[in-house]
C-alpha cells in the first residue's frame, strides 16, 4: 500500500518538467520604436505623458482598465436584482423604508 512518504518521493519527478527552465524570447532593443509604439499604444495616458509609478491604480493598459471598472460596472447594474430576494412586494420595501427613514 502506497505511503505519504514514497508518495512525496515521487513528487519532484513528477513536477520537474512543470518547473523546467525555458527559454523567453528576447527583449526588444531600446532602439526598436516599432516595439515600444504598440506598447504606448495599449494605454490610455496622453502620448506626451509618462507615469512610472506602476504599483497603484494609475496608468494600466487599456484591457486592464476596461477590466477594472467592469466589476463595479456589472454590480451597479444588478444591484437592485441582488437586494430584491430580501423582499417579496413592493409593500415589503416601502415598509423597510419608512423604518430607515425614521432612524
Amino acid at each position: 500500500m502506497p505511503n505519504r512518504r514514497s508518495f512525496l518521493k515521487t513528487v519532484p519527478a513528477l513536477a520537474g518538467p512543470l518547473f523546467a527552465q525555458t527559454s523567453a524570447p528576447p527583449l526588444p532593443l531600446p532602439d526598436d520604436s516599432a516595439y515600444w509604439d504598440k506598447t504606448r499604444d495599449q494605454f490610455l495616458l496622453a502620448r506626451d505623458k509618462v507615469f512610472f509609478n506602476t504599483g497603484t491604480i494609475g496608468a494600466m493598459p487599456r484591457v486592464v482598465f476596461e477590466r477594472t471598472v467592469e466589476h463595479p460596472r456589472q454590480n451597479g447594474a444588478t444591484a437592485v436584482r441582488h437586494c430584491t430576494h430580501i423582499y417579496n412586494s413592493t409593500t415589503e420595501i416601502d415598509q423597510a423604508l419608512k423604518v430607515l427613514r425614521a432612524v
